[in-house]
Formats: C-alpha cells, structure tokens, sequence
C-alpha cells in the first residue's frame, strides 16, 4: 500500500529539498513537522520510526513529537504538480487522491471470481457482458443463473438434488415434531406431579393453619388470665423519660419544630445535652437545650437561637432568670457556638447558673439569639455595650 501511494506522488518538477521527507527523502506525504527542528517528515514514516525509536531523526533533545506544518508550507506543497502513473497527466499536489477516482485510465477489476483486468472507462462495458455477472434462463427448468453456472448447469441433477433436499428436509422436520411432541408429554405429566403436589401442600398448610389458630386463641386467653392475676395492663405500663436530668420551662412563643410544635427550653441539663442529637443538623456533641415534647426531638442553639428578654428592665434566660454578667474570672463555655473562654480572644459575655446557660460577646455581636422584646429598638445595642463594660 505505500508503495502504490508513493507511485502517486512522483513530481514532475524540481522539489524544494525542504519539503522532501528527512527520513525517506521522497516529497512528503501528509506532511508533519517536529516540534523542535520543524523538519518535515511523511506521517507513515513517523509511524515506522517511532515504532524503532522515539527521537527525531535530527536527534532533537526529548521525545519526538510532531505538529501539522505551518499554512504557507502547505501552500507550497499543494503547488506541486505529481504525475499519474495511469493517464500520465500533471495533478497538483491537493488533487491527487481525488484524480484516482476519476481517471479513466486507471487499472481496475471486475467481481473477485472474474479475471478480467482493464481500464476503469472500460468497466462499466465489461460488467454488462460478464459471465459471472449477467444472469440467463436455464430453457428446460426455466431457472435464472449467470452464464458461467448455466455452462455447468445440469437440469436432470439439479432437480433431483432437490428433491433430495426437500425429503431431508421433511424427514428432519418429523424427528423434531416426534421429539417436540415428547418433550411436551413429559412436561404435562411433570406439570400433574407438581399440582398433585401442591395440593398436598395446600391440604397440609389449612390444617397447620386451624392449628396456629388455635393456639393463638390459648395464648391470648392465658395473657389475659395472667394481666388480670398481676392486675396490669400494657396501656398501663411506663414510657421511658425523655430526659433523665433538668426539666423544661415554659412554651416558646417563638421557636417552633418542623411540624410547627411550640418548643421548650431545657434547664440544667449537666453532660445529657451533649448526648442528643440534634433534629435539625444530626450532629452529636453540641448544646442541644430546646425540646419538642410532641416529637420528642432536640435541637441545639446553634440551629435554634437562644431567647434573650428583659424583666424590669434586666436581661432574662428564657426561664425568666436575669443574666449576669462574666468579665473573664473562671471557665466559661459558651453554649451559641460552642467554645470554651480559653479559645476566645476577648473571653466576655452574660451567664445564668440556675439553667447552666453561657452567652459568649461574640455571639451577642453577631446576634445569634432570638430577641424576645417588642418595644425598645435600642437594646440590641444596649444589651452589646453592657456586656464589653468592665
């Protein structure tokens, strides 16, 4: 195959020794160029190298890498005129590939079984009288075939043959039927077993099922024999506390759950807070001192804001105790955003001990609380000013 494609690309003029391959020194075909020398090479030449080496035959640092040539460099090469091996006429360069389709000289063949060899103008011509091509009618049995088969032809043996064929054929067909019709048999009788089968099966599961029955009914009887001996009942048996530690203040006018449940504030709950889940963000470890007693679920402050009012002009937990302020003495964890005084920069805020609630100055700068108070717009920055005073 490269050397019928080399044969198209013989030019018939004097070639730039630039635009000739460094490998085979022939002009190039499909032409690419090094990345580093930009010498022009033939792309099955590139091929054929690489699969010796991988390095420029110029011996170019690196690996031998190409690119298609630059625009001009095309341009010149598609001026070059090639000659035809066929018609001996002058292609350009571009045009080549497309000339071999349509030259009328070019040598051709017909069918793989037809040995006939010629010009490409002359086939159409040939095809129309070829013997393994053009079909005939056979006198006798009146079938159709190419004049090749019909100099072989044989009416006398061929319709014998098929005949043969046909016989075969039906003797074959019964021995399948024979074997179908047998193999259904042994379904059916397969398909009887099994339904005798089950309806042994189906016999034997009623009875178990009267059975079942029956000794349910014994069971119930003898539960309610002993409930009433014990005098108690399931509806009187013992839920288990939500909480085992504090309780739970009054309803949150403002805070609710998902289903729209008014939430509650938890009091004093010691370590338990940090062992519940959260409802809202599933995390573990954080102060989780709002409940819902209808969905038995906690939330943390992060999620739920801590409320903050004011009571005679105090500022109140949401159990109505007035806070207090902390200005650095002893630990202080802040239950907003979970930091200890030590991890704080300006370690300040507001505290109550009867609900064990920390408030630290940068979540009270950042308002991360629910505002209880409706008439005084001036606290949010009263409340900030009072906790930074020493």
């Amino acid at each position: 195959m490269e050397n019928n494609l080399r044969s198209l690309y013989q030019s018939i003029q004097e070639v730039n020794e630039n635009y000739n391959c460094r490998i085979c020194h022939e002009l190039c075909i499909q032409p690419e160029e090094c990345v580093k020398c930009e010498w022009l090479f033939c792309q099955i030449c590139i091929v054929k190298w690489k699969e010796k080496k991988n390095q420029c035959p110029n011996r170019c640092d690196g690996t031998f890498n190409t690119k298609n040539p630059h625009r001009l460099v095309k341009s010149e090469i598609a001026k070059i005129k090639c000659l035809c091996p066929h018609c001996k006429q002058g292609i350009l360069y571009d045009d080549v590939e497309k000339h071999q389709g349509v030259c009328t000289q070019k040598q051709v063949g017909c069918i793989e079984a037809c040995p006939w060899k010629g010009q490409s103008k002359d086939l159409a011509n040939h095809k129309s009288q070829c013997q393994y091509l053009v079909s005939k009618e056979c006198p006798n049995c009146k079938l159709w075939m190419t004049q090749i088969k019909l100099q072989q032809h044989n009416c006398f043996h061929q319709q014998r043959q098929s005949v043969e064929n046909i016989s075969n054929k039906l003797i074959d067909f019964k021995e399948s039927q024979q074997e179908t019709n047998q193999q259904l048999k042994n379904q059916i009788k397969n398909l009887e077993e099994s339904l005798t089968a089950l309806k042994l099966d189906q016999e034997k599961l009623l009875q178990n099922q009267q059975k079942l029955q029956l000794f349910n009914q014994k069971l119930v009887e003898q539960l309610e024999q002993a409930m009433k001996q014990q005098g108690s009942s399931p509806q009187k048996q013992q839920q288990a506390p939500l909480m085992q530690c504090g309780e739970l203040s009054r309803q949150s006018k403002l805070l609710k759950c998902g289903k729209g449940h008014n939430l509650r504030f938890w009091l004093d709950p010691g370590k338990e807070q940090m062992e519940k889940v959260c409802q809202s963000c599933g995390h573990q470890n954080k102060s989780c001192r709002y409940v819902c007693q209808e969905c038995k679920v906690f939330f943390c402050l992060g999620c739920r804001k801590i409320e903050i009012g004011i009571i005679n002009d105090v500022y109140s937990c949401p159990a109505d105790h007035p806070f207090q302020k902390y200005l650095g003495a002893g630990i202080f964890y802040c239950d907003s955003c979970n930091r200890q005084s030590t991890q704080m920069n300006n370690p300040k805020g507001i505290y109550c001990r009867k609900c064990d609630v920390d408030i630290c100055q940068d979540c009270i700068n950042k308002e991360r609380y629910t505002q209880c108070w409706q008439s005084r717009p001036s606290t949010q920055q009263q409340l900030i000013q009072e906790c930074q005073q020493q």
